[in-house]
């Protein structure tokens, strides 16, 4: 689309300027050398160029089938802001996960209260109180396990510190709720949780109070949507989050997500996508999926950041490139084909070839996997029953910069049967496979 517009810009004026040219100077030559002007021949002539020279197609193909793309993902729920973003998309190959409220529910309980020398019911009302100013999902479940309508002309002084906690004072107490990073910048030995959860330390007058322990529930669907992004070709997923990395550790390998950094403050999810940045291809893009307040430096300083729309705060929204409007993580995937797609007749018309040789059925279809050229050709064919690619899963992983090629080899030789086999360019670029039967790579 880029290419297209600073084209328009030099054809389009030297295609209107030779049309008027073409109206105006043969007629004058002709008068200078006493002919017929002819106006009315040339006059029309220079119309038919400028019809025949205008490139209609090329020019408004590229927009509508962007048009196309961004209105097939909105029917579907996926708010994509500009088609800047639906081409990067498709290019994704690592997409980064926040956990709370993205992998997991955001729905916390408070599932146990250890090592609180005071009530249980006096320690969850002085966390709700102090976390009462909140909006965070960890703050209305210890509202919400407190059970009593909070006062709130009871706190003052409340001071919230980024990834670690909130400090408070609470019925002339100083409380102080958070992490162990919070604990120890205010010098209070605290104990470790064997407990699998979120842990909300507490402290009351600088001594330990104990510690509450809140557990958040995986979406359902997470893990079969991670699954389905690295079909659809994205090569690496990553989970950041500020919770402890027992929990982090616990979730990735629930959801199969391939690395996890736990235990990061706002600043320190930038500096790890920042490096993340710095690892990925050239050409490659990553996409980070969040939901907070806090995720919205980090949406805004990926190459796309997609929001979920439904428990999304605003500052997460409005910073997204593209906002899943029911928070249904299947649809990522969904969204990245819908990109790829967009974006394949324009980029990779060349991703698929077949290739049959002449009187023979089907059961001798040559399904080729194709780089923008040709890799075989039918005479340096070699045709057999013996099958060098062992199975799909072993064809995805190898021709992965190639998902929807795959996919379509796959689907037209389980319908017809066919043999699908490597030539010598295949082999050479792709080594592991070597050959079937021990013969020379020249030989396919």
């Amino acid at each position: 689309e880029a290419f297209i517009s600073r084209f328009a810009r030099v054809y389009t004026p030297a295609v209107c300027y030779s049309a008027l040219a073409l109206a105006i100077l043969p007629p004058v030559i002709n008068l200078l050398m006493g002919n017929a002007a002819s106006w009315g021949v040339w006059v029309y002539r220079a119309l038919t160029f400028l019809v025949i020279s205008c490139p209609c197609a090329l020019v408004i193909s590229i927009p509508l089938s962007f048009f196309a793309g961004l209105g097939g993902a909105g029917h579907e729920g996926i708010l994509i802001k500009g088609s800047n973003y639906l081409e990067a998309l498709s290019k994704t190959k690592i997409v980064v996960f926040d956990k709370t409220g993205t992998l997991t529910q955001g729905v916390f309980e408070v599932t146990g209260v250890h090592h609180s020398p005071m009530e249980d019911r006096k320690l969850l009302e002085y966390a709700a109180l102090a976390e009462c100013a909140s909006s965070h999902p960890i703050s209305k479940s210890l509202q919400k396990a407190c059970g009593v309508e909070l006062d709130r002309s009871r706190v003052t002084d409340i001071e919230e510190r980024g990834g670690r906690g909130v400090v408070a004072t609470v019925d002339g107490h100083s409380v102080a709720a958070g992490n162990g990073k919070l604990m120890d910048e205010l010098g209070v030995k605290w104990q470790e949780c064997r407990s699998v959860g979120t842990i909300v330390h507490m402290a009351v007058d600088g001594e330990y109070a104990g510690h509450i322990v809140i557990s958040d529930v995986v979406k359902s669907d997470a893990r079969d949507a991670i699954a389905a992004l690295k079909r659809a070709g994205v090569q690496k997923t990553v989970m950041l989050t500020g919770d402890i990395k027992k929990v982090a550790d616990h979730v990735a390998q629930e959801l199969g997500v391939d690395e996890v950094h736990a235990e990061l403050l706002p600043g320190d999810k930038v500096a790890r996508l920042e490096r993340l940045l710095g690892e990925k291809g050239k050409d490659d893009c990553l996409a980070f999926v969040g939901d907070g307040i806090n995720d919205a430096p980090v949406l805004s300083r990926a190459d796309i950041g997609i929001a979920m729309g439904a428990l999304g705060s605003d500052a997460a929204i409005e910073a997204a490139d593209i906002v899943l409007m029911d928070d249904d993580l299947s649809k990522l995937a969904q969204a990245v084909r819908i990109a790829r797609k967009t974006n394949t007749p324009i980029l990779a018309t060349n991703d698929v070839h077949f290739l049959r040789k002449e009187d023979h059925d089907m059961h001798d279809v040559l399904i080729c996997i194709g780089t923008n050229e040709k890799l075989a050709s039918p005479k340096r064919m070699r045709y057999s029953t013996e099958v060098c690619l062992k199975s799909p899963e072993e064809m995805r992983e190898v021709f992965r910069d190639y998902p929807d090629a795959v996919e379509n080899t796959l689907k037209i030789a389980e319908r017809c049967n066919v043999t699908i086999k490597l030539d010598s360019a295949s082999t050479e670029k792709y080594p592991e496979f070597g050959t079937p039967d021990g013969s020379t790579r020249e030989d396919y």
